[in-house]
C-alpha cells in the first residue's frame, strides 16, 4: 500500500514541481528556525506571562520532539524507499534511517504547539499547510514512507500533549515562575 502512495506522488509530478519540492525539503529546518525566531520577535515585543508561556511551550516541544526523533531514527533503522523499492525514484538526498521523518516531526511540531497556545487561525492555517507540504514532500521525493510522515506526525502531537500536562507543574518552578512573571 505504501508503494502505491508512493508511486502515486511520484507520478503526478513535473519538473518544476519536483524542484519546488526540494526546495520546501532542503529549506524545512531553515522554515522552522525562522518561525521560532518571528515567535521570539513576538515575544521581545509584547511580553505579556501569555506570550512567554507559549514561547515556552514552542521551544520545549519543538526540542523534545527533536530529540525524540533522533533516538527513534537511530534505535530502528528503516531503508528509504528510494533505496529499498526498485518502482521509486530517488529524487532528493537522504541517508539516514527513513523512521520517522523528522522534517514532519518539527514541522507539525510547531503547528500543534501553535494549535495549544490558541494561536490565530491566520497563524495555525498557513502552519498546517507548510507542514502537510514537507511531509508530502518527503514522500513525493521519494525519501519516506507514509508511516514514516504518519510517525512524525504522532510523535509531535503526543510530545505536545505530554508537554502541556507538564506545563503547570513545570511553572510552579521557582526558576521557571520568575522568568515567566
Amino acid at each position: 500500500m505504501e508503494e502505491i502512495i508512493i508511486n502515486w506522488a511520484q507520478s503526478h509530478s513535473s519538473i518544476q514541481f519536483d524542484e519546488f519540492l526540494n526546495f520546501i525539503t532542503h529549506q524545512t529546518f531553515n522554515i522552522c528556525f525562522i518561525i521560532l525566531i518571528c515567535f521570539a520577535v513576538r515575544l521581545y515585543f509584547h511580553q505579556n506571562p501569555q506570550n512567554k508561556i507559549n514561547f515556552l511551550r514552542l521551544i520545549l516541544v519543538f526540542g523534545t520532539s527533536a530529540v525524540i526523533g533522533l533516538l527513534i531514527k537511530h534505535s530502528f533503522f528503516r531503508l528509504r524507499p528510494c533505496y529499498a523499492l526498485t518502482s521509486v525514484l530517488q529524487k532528493t538526498d537522504g541517508a539516514t534511517s527513513s523512521f520517522p521523518s523528522g522534517h514532519t516531526t518539527l514541522s507539525f511540531a510547531i503547528f500543534f504547539s501553535c494549535v495549544y497556545a490558541k494561536e490565530k487561525l491566520a497563524t495555525i492555517l498557513p502552519l498546517f499547510l507548510f507542514a502537510s507540504l514537507v511531509g508530502y514532500s518527503r514522500i513525493a521525493l521519494g525519501v519516506h514512507y507514509p508511516t514514516d510522515i504518519l510517525a512524525g506526525i504522532t510523535l509531535s502531537f503526543v510530545v505536545t500533549i505530554l508537554i502541556n500536562s507538564l506545563l503547570p507543574s513545570l511553572l510552579k518552578n521557582k526558576l521557571v515562575y520568575k522568568l515567566i512573571y
